[in-house]
């Protein structure tokens, strides 16, 4: 493939093996290689490029998180309270789109304050941040008891994996 001047290309390799092709004169091209297998061709004069190849392993998929119980400052748990978790910006998800930053998502507690679908109830799913792109992503997490009280002073900066699966959040080390 060849673009030619003043044109904007996005080239999608999909399984790999593709070829990059070139960028020439006041370009902009990106050129994202799924697999990690593509070529990424020329960029020549003025141009901007953004080559991301990324293996098969990162593409988006959604994980189950369990775990719990979340408690108050006196000890009791949370029961049908619930977190909140906002990614801090914009990311995307390879072979899903792109994955709004801000939008909030209600994790609904259990009668023992447990994530719903840890011991009963439906699952509940995420996206992992080893999935996402830019790498840097995180999730501010808020915990609410059952009247919509919040119960921690500030919120928590946390990742989710992708490994293992289901993701416990007990694994999360509590900010200051």
């Amino acid at each position: 493939m060849a673009v030619r001047l003043n044109q904007e290309v996005i080239e999608v390799a999909s399984q790999g093996g593709a070829s990059g092709g070139n960028v020439r004169l006041n370009q902009e091209a990106i050129l994202l290689g799924v697999n990690g297998n593509a070529s990424p061709g020329n960029v020549r004069l003025n141009q901007e490029i953004l080559l991301l190849l990324t293996p098969a392993s990162l593409v988006g998929s959604k994980v189950q998180i369990i775990g719990g119980p979340f408690q108050d400052a006196l000890g009791n748990a949370l029961s049908d309270g619930y977190l909140i978790m906002q990614l801090q910006h914009d990311a995307v998800a390879l072979n899903t789109g792109q994955i709004v930053g801000g939008k909030s998502v209600v994790i609904p507690l259990d009668i023992n304050g447990y994530i719903q679908g840890t011991v009963t109830g439906a699952p509940v799913y995420i996206w992992p941040n080893n999935v996402l792109l830019p790498s840097t992503t995180t999730y501010i997490v808020w915990a609410y008891d059952s009247v919509n009280r919040p119960v921690w002073d500030n919120p928590q900066i946390q990742t989710v994996s992708n490994s293992p699966s289901p993701f416990n959040v007990n694994a999360w080390i509590p900010g200051p």
